[in-house]
């Protein structure tokens, strides 16, 4: 039961404080009644003073006789002597307490500080037990103000817990959970923004191929089409067609980065094979542009990293510099490792990107404002997923570019945070 009201420090404190007054008080009363005993003992032998020194007075020749007789003590024979004799002056067992007067003062001062004793007793109860409650009352009164407002749907509600105890704990519980709710539901509000935006970009996105091979298939089915146009058209709803997988693709990977659904297989190896595998898969568009790939330093270094999607986002860089590179640039491949981290640069010779735009090559779906941009195919998912990717292993990827002289990508991998 101790445990249970230590885990209320208030309640346990207000119970050491009533224990400690009811205990003062028993002790005061003990002192008393002592002294009250101690004054009927003394009252007493001044009455047994007060008879034998009658009964000496009255027969002074039997004083020895009668002062044996008092000092060997009760004697059935006497008492009932002593008894018939004072029945007939009226002293008896039944006679009113109220006329042996001192006796009677002493007993009814006792049972005074008696009454007084226990009315302080049942006053220290009570307030201990109306403090306790009234605490616990003002407690559950401010939890159900605050539940009031959380269910009115505010979620700033705060419950003072400046106190240990269990009733605090549950305050600083409920202080969590609404913290919690909170968040929750600005998580859900984001999320409906978010699919809202996902669902205005996806549409923008699809509206152009999905035009395109509409528009090509109506141009096939009229009967003045010759077989070379046909051929033509095909080919374009082919290319629109690669163009709208590969899209659909990316946003499937996207959604499940955002919704969670894909979880990265972090695994202890060598960053620079991963690098080398992305670097191989673009070394054929490299070619057909004739765009030089040039490795200055590549170095050993164990990173804990999903290897696949590492690959990918390291893919997509190199595949932009490639995109936006012109006939017979170069890009550079640099590894460098520092104090505290691992520095990849992916550097090129292409088109580069204004000022202004640096700040946007990472959003989903942005693709630049510039007409040699514009001409190329692309839809602005691949620097977007790149940048999830790297930041979702604790890493981190930078932009810097020179319009018309080139573009710098940098990728950080923290050797602390892996």
């Amino acid at each position: 039961m101790i445990r249970y009201f230590k885990k209320e420090p208030f309640i346990y404190n207000i119970s050491k404080i009533s224990l400690g007054l009811m205990g003062a008080i028993m002790i005061v009363f003990y002192l008393i009644s002592s002294n009250m005993v101690e004054q009927l003992h003394r009252q007493q032998i001044l009455d047994d003073y007060n008879i034998i020194g009658g009964l000496a007075t009255l027969v002074p020749d039997k004083e020895k006789e009668i002062a044996n007789i008092f000092l060997e003590g009760k004697n059935d024979q006497y008492i009932m002597a002593g008894k018939k004799l004072l029945n007939k002056y009226g002293y008896t067992q039944d006679m009113d307490i109220s006329y042996s007067k001192d006796f009677y003062a002493k007993a009814k001062k006792m049972m005074t500080y008696n009454m007084i004793m226990l009315i302080l007793i049942f006053i220290i109860i009570l307030f201990y037990f109306s403090k306790s409650i009234i605490y616990i009352m003002k407690k559950i009164e401010l939890f159900s103000r605050g539940i009031d407002k959380v269910m009115d749907g505010d979620y700033s509600v705060h419950l003072a817990t400046n106190n240990e105890g269990i009733v605090d704990r549950i305050g600083h519980q409920f202080n969590l959970m609404t913290r919690r709710l909170e968040l929750s539901i600005e998580e859900i509000k984001n999320s409906r923004e978010q699919i809202k935006s996902i669902v205005t970009d996806i549409s923008h996105q699809f509206k152009t191929p999905l035009s395109s091979i509409k528009l090509f298939n109506s141009l096939m089915l009229e009967d003045e089409v010759d077989k070379e146009n046909q051929v033509k058209f095909l080919e374009r709803s082919k290319e629109e067609i690669i163009k709208l997988e590969w899209l659909i693709n990316s946003l499937v990977h996207i959604s499940r980065l955002e919704a969670g659904m894909i979880q990265l297989k972090r695994e202890n190896r060598d960053i620079k094979k991963t690098v080398l595998d992305a670097i191989n898969g673009i070394y054929l568009s490299a070619g057909e542009k004739g765009i030089n790939i040039n490795i200055e330093q590549l170095i050993n270094v164990d990173i804990n990293h999903d290897k696949k999607w590492t690959k990918e986002a390291i893919f997509n860089l190199l595949e932009n510099a490639v995109k936006y590179t012109e006939d017979g640039g170069s890009i550079t491949v640099n590894m460098e490792r520092l104090e505290t981290s691992v520095k990849i640069v992916i550097k090129d010779t292409g088109i580069g990107i204004s000022p202004k735009e640096q700040f946007k090559v990472f959003d989903r779906f942005y693709r630049g404002e510039s007409e040699e941009v514009q001409k190329k195919e692309g839809s602005g998912v691949g620097l977007y997923l790149t940048k999830r990717i790297i930041e979702e292993q604790g890493g981190t990827v930078t932009v810097r570019s020179t319009l018309n002289k080139g573009t710098t990508f940098c990728i950080l991998f923290f050797l602390t945070d892996l």
